[in-house]
């Protein structure tokens, strides 16, 4: 019987990385960050981001919050299974989560 997440045991996980900034980080500027999204399904597709059109749309959606401020796409690559960024945010905002 499969497990209950989809995962097998070979998966790898992440190690959860401090959010705490070290002190060479300068406060007065904005920082980059750089995001990963991957994505897993339950017949392992490899191909689930770069098939029928979806690049576009998630490149779309990027351009649509980059031209109204939401954040600065630095860099922005769609893969089949996973997505990489490059963001910055306005320094008004709150958090990442607004």
């Amino acid at each position: 019987m499969p497990s209950p997440t989809n995962f097998s045991p070979t998966t790898p996980r992440r190690t959860p990385l401090s959010h705490i900034p070290p002190p060479w980080v300068n406060a007065h500027e904005t920082p980059i960050f750089f995001i990963t999204i991957s994505v897993s399904t339950p017949n392992r597709s490899k191909n689930i981001l770069c098939a029928n059109g979806r690049p576009q749309i998630l490149t779309d959606a990027t351009a649509h919050y980059h031209k109204i401020y939401r954040w600065y796409a630095h860099l922005f690559l769609v893969m089949p299974d996973h997505i990489h960024g490059l963001f910055s945010f306005p320094p008004d905002r709150a958090s990442m989560s607004q």
